[in-house]
């Protein structure tokens, strides 16, 4: 599935993101990358991939998807 991020904390263009992700991993995803935080009580299977996308951490924090 192609996706893309735009705007200014989105990563530079041209830059590929092939970590593996789920359709899960957008909600924490789009809040981390707008400066909140997941919601407390909330029971999510979804990963915060943001400081994978914008290449803080090495690789993608999900390592299978069921």
């Amino acid at each position: 599935m192609a996706s893309f991020v735009s705007g200014p904390k989105a990563p530079r263009r041209g830059s590929v993101y092939d970590g593996l992700m789920h359709i899960s991993d957008w909600y924490p995803t789009i809040l981390s990358a707008a400066g909140l935080k997941t919601p407390r009580g909330l029971n999510l299977d979804g990963h915060n991939q943001w400081p994978a996308i914008t290449g803080k951490r090495r690789q993608s924090p999900r390592k299978v998807i069921n």
